[in-house]
């Protein structure tokens, strides 16, 4: 029974052991009044023994939960921390701790200790807890490496992101993966493309008389919008020198000649109308561009290897150069290589003949006005724009100041416009023009 607080000052527990003796029957009490009669317990009719009393031994509990030679002694030795207990189990065996250390366990082991009626429960940690000392720091500088190596590897993917993405705008996809895969040497033929130069008619003039700043803004809005085009109708920009423009379809993926050329169609038909409703942020500025188109064989390579180009080689930039040379402002003259692939164009594109022409390097070629398309759509938009240059109402304005708004300084001196072909004596007068001004040098300049 117990453990109990005993009054001495000690945790105390006491055995009781009941004592049998050989009796006749289970009435008989060897002279003692006290015996107990009609107790079914108190006699073993198999043995022949009577309960005749009980030895009770009462233990003091500090010695064996103390003591130099008691096994928690050597638990706390070894660097464990305990507690021994004993539930409520009975009025005769109470809740009672026997043995606890301070500080106590901290998420220990239960062992449980069964013997007799008692159930004692052992609870063990080591003192330092389960964990050693140096967990803490290496979980902190696990969690601290995992974050840098987050962060690290979240910059790499960004920095490699921004690589693609510039390495896109220089390279076509196709060029990027073969460049990535260890190919050193790209070049391809292609039987037949369509190329695209266009440029701003008078830009050395204008370039002149504007800041650099000013000329970088312009450059850079108008060529945002002709970027735009290029993916709206499925052409590949090759690049930019200056003012001047070079595009391609049919290339880096090839595709029917007759699909590249109406493509490129759209695009130098889109790129005109943009440049019509285009208004720059630098004030008084107004631009016009020329246009030249050409299809043929070309072959296309990546030239260098610190700055990588694609570019193209062959007759066929040659030409589709001249075509763009040869222009006038605000039209698109393009080659009868290109006009014969457009005829076969479904929807199909209003082509106007403008005649044999002298082009350098090249002798006569008969080229062809690219005039608009024949949906209704574009009938619509291009008949209501009123301002299509036909082949024979010859030199526009290069660029267009509007004497309006423009600072003084910007019109100051500035020579309006440059004529880039002649028409016939007499074809050109100021009834065919909406304005009519005169340069520095006392020519005439027209905005058609």
């Amino acid at each position: 029974m117990g453990p109990y607080r005993c009054s001495a000052g000690f945790p105390c527990m006491f055995t009781v052991n009941p004592i049998f003796l050989p009796a006749p029957n289970a009435n008989h009490s060897w002279g003692c009044p006290f015996q107990p009669t009609n107790c079914s317990e108190c006699w073993n009719q198999e043995r022949g023994e009577k309960w005749w009393g009980q030895v009770s031994t009462m233990l003091n509990m500090d010695p064996l939960v103390a003591g130099n030679s008691f096994r928690l002694q050597s638990l706390r030795e070894r660097g464990y921390v305990y507690k021994l207990w004993q539930p409520n189990l009975s009025p005769s065996n109470p809740e009672f701790v026997l043995a606890v250390t301070q500080p106590p366990p901290s998420e220990p082991v239960i062992k449980s200790i069964e013997a007799f009626n008692l159930v004692w429960y052992l609870e063990l940690s080591p003192s330092g807890g389960w964990y050693p000392p140096w967990v803490a720091p290496c979980v902190a500088a696990v969690v601290v490496g995992s974050v840098a190596v987050a962060l690290l590897v979240l910059w790499l993917l960004l920095s490699r992101a921004q690589h693609d993405r510039l390495l896109r705008a220089m390279l076509p996809p196709k060029v990027i993966k073969q460049l990535q895969s260890g190919v050193t040497t790209i070049a391809q033929e292609y039987g037949n493309v369509t190329i695209l130069f266009s440029d701003i008619v008078g830009y050395t003039t204008v370039a002149s008389q504007l800041s650099p700043f000013q000329v970088v803004t312009l450059l850079n809005e108008l060529f945002t919008v002709f970027d735009e085009l290029t993916q709206k109708n499925g052409v590949y920009k090759v690049e930019t020198i200056g003012d001047a423009i070079m595009c391609v379809s049919g290339c880096p993926c090839p595709d029917d000649p007759v699909r590249s050329a109406r493509r490129m169609a759209h695009m130098a038909l889109d790129m005109v109308q943009a440049v019509r409703s285009f208004r720059s942020s630098v004030e008084g500025v107004r631009i016009q561009i020329r246009v030249g188109v050409h299809s043929g064989p070309v072959v296309a390579g990546v030239v260098g290897r610190r700055m990588p180009r694609f570019c193209l080689f062959g007759d066929t930039v040659n030409t589709a150069s001249r075509m763009e040379s040869n222009s006038v402002a605000m039209q698109i003259q393009v080659s009868e290589a290109t006009a014969e692939l457009l005829r076969k164009a479904e929807g199909g594109f209003r082509l106007e003949s403008r005649g044999p022409v002298s082009v350098k390097g090249k002798g006569t070629m008969e080229t062809f006005w690219l005039t608009g398309r024949d949906e209704p759509a574009a009938e619509a938009a291009v008949g209501a724009s009123g301002d299509k240059l036909s082949g024979k109402q010859g030199a526009a304005a290069a660029v267009v100041i509007d004497v309006a708004t423009a600072p003084s300084h910007t019109t100051q001196g500035l020579a309006f416009g440059e004529v880039t072909s002649s028409p016939p004596a007499g074809e050109r007068g100021v009834s065919d023009c909406s304005a009519a001004l005169t340069d520095a040098d006392g020519r005439s300049v027209l905005e058609c």
